[in-house]
């Protein structure tokens, strides 16, 4: 027992004290260099297995080499590691950084010699500033002409704990992304001073949730590394993350199949991506996926930087040329006036991109654009997101000129020339007064003869892109008169703060359901994340990282591509609790795409009839499980997760029906008896044995379900039962197998409940606080230009906040603290500047209710509503909405009162619980909202319920 005290207090001695480990920072062999260049000297650079080779024409200084994967460290390094060798003579090596308030430094010059690979840049000159650093550039001084260098890695040294010595990447070999088909490769690394002597066990997990786990004993010198094929693969096809390596980096891979780009294209459907730039990495990317167009804006800045005579063509013909090699279709927006082409820049803005540009010039632009490309991209599109002014701040009259002269110009070189209407970016009712939706509108009204194709946006989870499709756009189609077709050309949502899960499922279902709606091609923004902090929204849109590095939405698109390829869209079926089943054919099967219309709900089994073979499920990341079928009929699970039900040999698909579903209250309450019910329908025509069986964790009880049940055909049997839980488990899961057949998994989720108890607020704690980092969402964390306008704790904003019901009515309180208090500069977006928002969603509705309130310019209380479930109306909410606030100092009080039938329920349905989540919004700058403190995701941004808590008001 002592020897084993001893062990453990050395290590953990270890660990406090921390030891130099240097971690990754970047890889030059999976760096493209067409993206990076030298300023200055002439160099040639080639990219290598072992990374940049460099030759220099002559003597000189080069001033810069910009470095990839320059992001800002939350913690300063205690010095920079790079990995380099001089192949040929000799150079000096200077590294150039700057801190998070804005100051630049450069290190002393160190040798890149031809018998050392490892050069250590000290950083104890750089000022402190707010504890943050970036890795901006190289300079590089080569000794003689003819100077040839090999640029390996760039590390960076920070105290860690002795466990995260030994460091894990992919062997991507001649590739640049660790992308495999079969067992993947690695490189371990010891990144420390010391020798290294122990076993290492390295983590990853799936999108699933499954782990595969690699172990390896390991001696590895000081800096040394050992290249490590494991002898099994993951469990798995799929996208695998291995645990954080830096503060924004993680060890991720895919062992999936390449699709490629040689088998044909669905005629009937083009999947594409949108990225801003083009580099081996990023068609590397789109081969392996299978993706054949994709949308890349080189803008008219960038085409005509400087005057009407600066032709910059070469920027478009490399981008052109790199894609039309590939076998990859390119879209092009016209888009961004120029400086010198702007009719006024009353700011005298260096970048003018949303000002009316001088008609000659944009006729000289556009003409120049169709006469050398206009039979090489596949259409034109018409500038991105006219609707909105950080784009268009111009008339909707001199746009719709715009788009008649495009038109014109079009039909006088080459009639054949695709065009596309500007990218519309919402239809979103209560945003800005209405104003980009009247915009969109009249655009259809007066210029809808001007395009070929209708360009539609719409960012966010599925269910808000659905109400915009089939209650703004496709009305408003149809009130136009547009039958042109239609595709989303950029719609997409985040994976910030670790919601790869939820991005990836929301590719499945926006896609398949745009096709669905008739749209000819579906782009998911973009195919690489813009940023590095996994934390900022902003910068995680991507099917990659920042790094080039898959994330669980690439297995998706790669499975999505694979599965659907050749299938034919056949339509919409119904049926009982109405999920989302949409039907597809191909020549050797049918795809039922299936996901259950709550999102925070179970697995429901359904029957479809028809004349398959056989049956399986597929599920995000494309991996097929058998389902039972017998007869004709099969057997399959829906859930809040996309999948894909396929009926092998069908030529059919007769209907589907309800077979059997898990019922439970919306409030469970630990070691207390909740009653719930099994529906179970027979969908055979003769009777059948049902065996049940639970599948409990330790500390949960099933009392009263029978373990077999015979079922006449065609009844529908009712078993209730009660669920008793010591501990908060996520759901409760029971397999059904009908007559030995395979079993299907039903399940149903347990919400724990919070009890929220009187509206005598003032004589009980609060139900919630807000008053953590871990709460932020802030527009300007990762910018240092704005570094004093960040969140700096409970004093700068905080709120308590209780709930209850008084009567009929549901009351809430919110008392914030703000150090500064700003209304919102404009009255239609009470959001932008102090105010709170609160969201309450209940069983047996379609959608939420959200609403606001906040005070304004005169100190008067305010109140907005933005979201209902079908079915109600946004005004009636905001008028019956009662709202009083009272304001001492810093602190806020807030009394709301809302009538319950107001939302459709009644006492009985507030104490069986509801999801409530809140946010309280904070302007300091007069301007606009500069961060939010939440209770959960889904509010503020991304808006659903799905993350919100449980309550109940008793």
């Amino acid at each position: 027992m002592k020897k084993i005290l001893i062990l453990t207090g050395a290590f953990l001695t270890a660990v406090a004290q921390g030891i130099p480990v240097d971690l990754l920072h970047v890889e030059f062999n999976r760096t493209p260099i067409e993206t990076h260049g030298f300023i200055g000297n002439p160099v040639e650079i080639r990219r290598s297995p072992d990374g940049w080779h460099l030759n220099f024409a002559r003597i000189g200084r080069t001033e810069s080499l910009p470095l990839p994967h320059s992001y800002w460290k939350r913690t300063r390094p205690e010095a920079v590691v790079f990995r380099a060798r001089a192949l040929q003579g000799r150079a000096l090596i200077k590294l150039r950084m700057i801190d998070g308030d804005g100051h630049w430094f450069t290190t002393a010059g160190r040798w890149i010699e031809p018998d050392s690979d490892r050069i250590v840049f000290p950083l104890d000159g750089m000022k402190q500033g707010n504890g943050r650093c970036r890795l901006m550039s190289l300079q590089v001084d080569p000794e003689i002409p003819g100077t040839e260098l090999l640029l390996k890695r760039i590390d960076v040294t920070f105290e860690r704990s002795e466990s995260e010595a030994i460091q894990i990447v992919p062997d991507t070999g001649a590739g640049m992304l660790p992308l495999f088909d079969g067992i993947p490769r690695f490189i371990i690394r010891n990144g420390t001073a010391r020798e290294v002597r122990r076993n290492a066990k390295f983590t990853f997990t799936g999108l699933d949730g499954s782990t595969y786990e690699l172990s390896r004993n390991v001696e590895l010198p000081s800096y040394g590394e050992i290249r490590f094929t494991p002898e099994n693969p993951p469990p798995h096809p799929g996208v695998w993350y291995g645990k954080p390596q830096t503060d924004t980096q993680r060890v991720m891979f895919a062992n999936i199949p390449e699709n490629g780009l040689s088998a044909p294209a669905n005629p009937e459907f083009e999947f594409a991506v949108d990225n801003h730039w083009i580099d081996p990495a990023v068609i590397e990317g789109m081969r392996y996926l299978g993706i054949r167009a994709i949308r890349s804006i080189v803008g008219w800045e960038r085409i005509q930087p400087t005057s009407g005579a600066d032709w910059n063509f070469p920027v478009f013909d490399a981008r052109l040329e790199a894609l039309e090699k590939a076998g990859i279709k390119m879209r092009e927006t016209l888009v961004f006036t120029p400086k010198w082409a702007a009719t006024d820049n009353p700011k005298n803005l260096p970048f003018p991109r949303n000002r009316k540009p001088q008609m000659t010039a944009w006729e000289n632009y556009v003409r120049a654009m169709f006469e050398r490309y206009g039979n090489r991209v596949e259409y034109f599109e018409i500038w991105n997101e006219p609707d909105l002014t950080g784009f268009v701040d111009f008339p909707v009259e001199d746009y719709i000129g715009l788009c008649r002269t495009a038109r014109r110009i079009a039909r006088e070189i080459n009639p054949s020339i695709k065009l596309a209407s500007g990218g519309f970016a919402t239809l979103h009712p209560a945003l800005w007064n209405g104003a980009h939706c009247r915009f969109h509108e009249k655009v259809l009204q007066e210029a809808g003869d001007t395009f070929d194709i209708h360009s539609y946006h719409e960012h966010g989870y599925f269910p808000h892109y659905q109400r915009m499709v089939d209650q703004e756009f496709l009305p408003l189609r149809k009130r136009c008169g547009i039958t042109q077709p239609w595709l989303a050309s950029e719609t997409a949502m985040h994976s910030a703060k670790g919601t790869d899960t939820e991005q990836a499922d929301c590719l499945f279902k926006k896609l398949l359901f745009t096709w669905a709606r008739g749209a000819f091609s579906y782009t998911w923004y973009g195919l690489c994340n813009n940023g590095y902090d996994l934390n900022y929204s902003e910068d995680n849109f991507g099917i990659f990282d920042r790094f080039m590095n898959p994330k669980y939405i690439f297995a998706v698109y790669a499975a999505l591509i694979r599965d659907y390829r050749e299938a034919v869209f056949l339509g919409q079926f119904q049926a009982e609790n109405a999920p989302w089943l949409f039907a597809f054919r191909t020549s050797r099967r049918l795809l039922l795409a299936n996901w259950s219309l709550n999102p925070s709900g179970g697995d429901i089994i359904y029957a479809a009839r028809g004349n398959g073979s056989s049956a399986e499920r597929i599920d995000l990341e494309g991996n097929s499980s058998r389902l039972p079928s017998h007869r004709g009929i099969a057997l399959f699970p829906v859930g809040p997760l996309g999948s894909t039900f396929v009926f092998n040999d069908a030529t059919q698909l007769d209907s589907v029906e309800l077979v059997a579903e898990l019922k439970l209250p919306a409030a469970i309450f630990r070691n207390s008896a909740a009653s719930g019910e099994l529906l179970l329908v027979n969908p055979w025509p003769q009777a059948m044995n049902c065996a049940i069986t639970p599948q409990l964790p330790t500390g949960t009880q099933i009392i009263g379900l029978p373990v077999k049940k015979e079922l006449p055909p065609g009844e529908h049997i009712k078993l209730p039962f009660q669920v008793v839980c010591e501990n908060e488990i996520n759901q409760l899961k029971i397999t059904l197998a009908f007559d030995d057949m395979e079993a299907v998994p039903l399940t149903a989720p347990l919400h724990f409940t919070i009890l929220a108890s009187d509206t005598a607020f003032q004589e009980r704690k609060p139900d919630f606080r807000l008053n953590s980092y871990a709460q932020l969402e802030s527009n300007f964390e990762f910018d240092p230009a704005t570094a004093a306008t960040l969140w700096r704790g409970p004093e700068d904003l905080s709120a308590e906040i209780w709930i209850g019901r008084n009567g009929d009515r549901f009351e809430l309180r919110a008392d914030v603290r703000d150090d500064r208090h700003n209304p919102s500069p404009v009255p239609h977006q009470l959001w932008q500047g102090d105010s709170i928002q609160f969201a309450l969603g209940f069983p047996g509705q379609n959608g939420h209710f959200e609403l606001g309130a906040g005070l304004n310019s005169a100190g008067k209380p305010v109140s907005a509503c933005w979201i209902v479930p079908q079915g109600f109306q946004i005004r009636k909410l905001a008028e019956a909405l009662d709202v009083k606030s009272k304001r001492q100092g810093n602190l806020i009080s807030y009394r709301i009162s809302l009538p319950l039938s107001a939302m459709g329920v009644n006492a009985k349905q507030l104490s069986a619980g509801f999801r409530f989540n809140f946010l309280v919004n904070d302007n300091d700058n007069g301007k606009e909202r500069k961060c939010f403190l939440r209770l959960a995701p889904g509010i503020g941004s991304s808006q659903t319920v799905k993350h919100s808590p449980t309550v109940s008001c008793r």
